[in-house]
């Protein structure tokens, strides 16, 4: 029973990663809204661990967790160790890679949900760096809009 809720935990979140940070539209905004709620912000802050547990730890903690229900079904099923010592440890780094994601140094921009957003939207200058200024004048015409 824990394989469905493993396959179904990492899959929902992987979803929310990829509509947190690819997608545009009122069910991105509650995943982002619930992303950043109040325990998130409470344990890691606002600052740059915030951002890295969403670029990073996030997807890799979820899909460490989706690999654990192929491995249960292939050591079922009798598949080779090495395969199955493979996938493990295939998450358990990516489980080291999510803890150490937490550490706030910074990772290249396309990382952050920020730049992807501002990417969709036109707002990057010519150096591949968010706009500002454009950044501003886009968060003022939102508002307008609602």
């Amino acid at each position: 029973m824990w394989v469905l809720g493993a396959f179904i935990f990492g899959t929902l979140g992987l979803l929310m990663w990829y509509m947190r940070m690819f997608c545009d539209n009122p069910t991105t905004e509650l995943w982002r809204r619930v992303g950043n709620g109040y325990q998130l912000r409470r344990i890691l802050g606002t600052g740059r661990a915030s951002q890295n547990f969403t670029a990073v730890s996030f997807p890799a903690i979820s899909t460490a967790v989706l690999l654990m229900a192929p491995v249960k079904y292939a050591e079922a099923l009798g598949a080779p160790a090495w395969l199955i010592v493979s996938i493990v440890g295939v998450s358990m780094l990516l489980m080291i890679a999510a803890f150490v994601a937490i550490i706030p140094f910074k990772y290249p921009d396309c990382f952050y949900e920020d730049w992807q957003y501002a990417k969709r939207h036109g707002l990057l200058d010519n150096n591949g760096k968010i706009d500002r200024e454009a950044w501003e004048r886009h968060k003022a015409e939102k508002q307008q809009e609602k």
